[in-house]
């Protein structure tokens, strides 16, 4: 988790002095000891929403945007494509992570422990799946559920995995380099 950034949107006046500040971006990012992924709710290719940990207080995070970039293979000796997500973190209400809470509680017990990171970020490699006997037993009752409800007007903060940033990869400088 150490490769990973958080951009804080909070005031600076507001923010604790552990932040590091990347000058070539102009903002200001929070070191990934302020965050952890703690479950996904939706997963492909990666995490695409779930419940993080921000800070000391469990909030929801979403996809925002994938970043499209190619990154040099030693081991093929070419330019590789790859895809570089960005997320928000949104905070909870009450209700809400308690609903949360619950449906990831339901899932775990019917289905599998498959979408919740140790605190080190990882998932479970081995015995993570309950028996496909149980998962209707959460889907059924998921189905009859309200849909989620998550304020997305004001982000906490964003963050993303390792990728170039906004503006320094455009069509050109990527098929420029991967001519190289």
């Amino acid at each position: 988790m150490s490769d990973r950034y958080i951009r804080n949107v909070v005031p600076e006046s507001a923010q604790p002095r552990t932040y590091l500040a990347l000058p070539y971006l102009g903002e200001v990012f929070v070191p990934s000891e302020a965050f952890r992924l703690l479950w996904t709710c939706d997963y492909w290719d990666g995490p695409i929403s779930g419940v993080c940990l921000y800070l000391g207080q469990r909030c929801w995070f979403d996809v925002v945007d994938d970043v499209h970039f190619t990154e040099w293979d030693e081991d093929l000796g070419e330019w590789d494509p790859c895809v570089s997500r960005r997320y928000a973190v949104y905070a909870l209400t009450p209700e809400a992570l308690a609903w949360e809470e619950e449906v990831h509680a339901r899932f775990r017990e019917h289905v599998g422990v498959h979408t919740t990171y140790d605190e080190h970020g990882r998932r479970p490699t081995e015995n993570y799946l309950r028996p496909s006997s149980e998962h209707d037993k959460f889907y059924g009752w998921y189905e009859s559920q309200p849909k989620r409800v998550v304020d997305r007007s004001r982000p906490l903060a964003w963050f993303g995995f390792p990728g170039p940033q906004p503006g320094e990869v455009d069509g050109a400088a990527v098929s420029d380099r991967s001519e190289t």
